[in-house]
């Protein structure tokens, strides 16, 4: 193709007709050029929507309540978990420590730090002589900068430790004591009084299926309600330092029937109570409601074919064996003309245990 300059503008006018171009009739030569020129165009691919990046609309995206409920139960139990973990780390490294100062050797010039590493542990030993009337002692000694509510969250996991012996599986009972050192300062003189109170909880039964975790937080909570009834009496008492906490424990069998005991010799003399001799079951209170409705003249403690007889006149359902409180209770509901009193006898004390509802 010829160069463009070299054509007249006819020529020029015609070229742009057949390209199709429009408003060229009145342009000069030049003009015509420039209009014919060829030009670099990039070609524009097309594009698809969904390629395109997602604009920030500054909204958050909605989340299904589901799955914001699954996140927080999931956040939960690994809350729960690594408390449980950091417990049996707390109590591992404590039992470490004691087994360092009590089997281990060391240098009398290391025993201070061992001592001041221990002081951030808590250290729970037995007693060698229990407090009356509870069959166990352990105690734990004060820890240092800690208020009471820090003191019993840091202690509780070997208290828990203390629960899971195996002599304590089948229920037992507890109660803790707190001792402490308060002080409080007089307004005017600046002198300070001291004093060294005892705090106690109530005594609490756990069995094979309480939450031993819920009863201790019950029984820190008395203590601080006590704490709090000691400050409203006497004003300005400040804590000084915790002494120590004792935990006392007692094993604990609630009242059930079983097979054949004999009496105490203060009971049998008296020859007033009939005592069943089922030496080969525990159904001593079938056997003992049987016989006193119906009691034998000779040797009425006796199991004999008169008393099974008997036995089958009454109705058992619902009732196991050896018989606990509620099986008493159930069996007076389904056998409405017999009611029973259960009395316990201790240390020549006799007191009711379960008092019949129904009239004589």
């Amino acid at each position: 193709m010829a160069s463009l300059e070299n054509q007249t503008v006819k020529a020029l006018r015609a070229l742009a007709k057949e390209r199709g171009l429009k408003r060229y009739s009145h342009l000069r030569k030049a003009e015509l050029v420039a209009m014919l020129q060829p030009r670099n165009i990039t070609e524009v691919q097309p594009r698809n929507i969904m390629d395109e990046p997602v604009p920030n609309i500054g909204v958050a995206p909605l989340i299904p309540h589901s799955i914001t409920r699954g996140v927080r139960n999931a956040v939960s139990y690994l809350r729960d978990m690594t408390g449980r973990v950091a417990s049996k780390v707390k109590r591992g490294f404590s039992d470490f420590a004691n087994w360092m100062m009590n089997y281990t050797p060391v240098p009398r010039a290391a025993d201070p730090v061992i001592q001041d590493i221990l002081s951030l542990y808590p250290q729970l030993r037995e007693k060698e002589r229990s407090v009356r009337g509870w069959f166990k002692t352990f105690h734990v000694p004060g820890m240092p900068n800690h208020d009471v509510r820090s003191f019993m969250e840091n202690v509780k996991p070997e208290v828990l430790g203390l629960y899971e012996r195996e002599e304590f599986r089948r229920g037992f009972k507890t109660r803790f004591i707190l001792n402490v050192e308060m002080e409080k300062r007089d307004l005017v003189t600046g002198d300070i009084t001291t004093t060294t109170p005892s705090f106690h909880s109530q005594s609490q039964i756990v069995l094979e299926y309480t939450s031993v975790s819920e009863i201790y937080d019950l029984m820190v909570q008395q203590i601080l309600e006590r704490i709090a009834g000691f400050n409203n009496k006497g004003s300005n008492w400040t804590l000084r330092s915790i002494i120590g906490l004792d935990i006392l424990v007692d094993r604990y069998r609630p009242m059930g029937g079983g097979s054949y005991m004999p009496l105490p010799p203060e009971l049998a003399k008296k020859n007033a109570i009939v005592n069943p001799k089922n030496y080969r079951d525990d159904e001593c209170f079938k056997w003992a409601v049987t016989i006193g409705l119906d009691p034998a003249d000779v040797h009425p403690e006796r199991i004999t074919r008169e008393v099974i007889n008997n036995s089958r006149k009454l109705c058992w359902d619902g009732v196991e064996f050896p018989a606990k409180e509620e099986d008493v209770k159930a069996f007076e509901k389904i056998n409405p003309d017999v009611a029973v009193n259960a009395l316990v006898w201790k240390t020549a004390l006799r007191t009711p245990c379960i008092t019949a509802e129904k009239g004589n």
